[in-house]
């Protein structure tokens, strides 16, 4: 069974390493041309990112752009740059689909950082009430026995164990 304090931390890494991809991406700026157009090769046109293939992709048909950032270790976020229809050739992003993908993927992160945070919340709200009911059934338990051995807390603990699943 997990204690709700390695829960709120667990929650809290997840938050702080979206964030700080979150934060990479949102840093990712654009080169062009002197006549505004993009670069042919797509590894021109982006700054605090890069554009290449896999070390594990034999094939280098699988472009890959990615961010890294220090967050609990260096971590890094990729977006895939092609689309696969099983059986036919990849077909690699333009400059604008990547664009609009590095849009989808902040957009992305936004709301996984929403629902981490509204995690967090609910958890501790609800969490800090079934504490209170809990201590409430140790003095009732301890009240209702007329003992201060610790009997009590493992026959509590079965119980919450046994009929409480959603606090695993």
């Amino acid at each position: 069974m997990y204690r709700h304090e390695d829960v709120a931390k667990k929650l809290t890494e997840k938050l702080d390493i979206l964030n700080g991809a979150l934060s990479a991406w949102q840093k990712v700026t654009f080169n062009y041309k002197k006549d505004g157009t993009p670069f042919q090769h797509l590894s021109k046109c982006f700054n605090n990112a890069d554009y290449g293939f896999s070390s594990y992709d034999d094939k280098h048909d699988r472009p890959r752009l990615s961010v890294s950032y220090e967050s609990h270790g260096w971590q890094s976020s990729e977006i895939n740059c092609y689309s696969y229809d099983y059986g036919k050739p990849h077909v690699f992003y333009t400059f604008k689909e990547i664009q609009s993908a590095i849009k989808e993927k902040i957009n992305q992160l936004q709301a996984e950082i929403q629902y981490y945070e509204d995690a967090l919340k609910i958890m501790e709200n609800d969490l800090a009430t079934i504490d209170d009911i809990i201590s409430r059934l140790r003095e009732l338990m301890r009240s209702k026995y007329n003992t201060e051995r610790m009997s009590y807390y493992y026959v509590l603990n079965d119980y919450l164990t046994a009929n409480i699943k959603y606090l695993h």
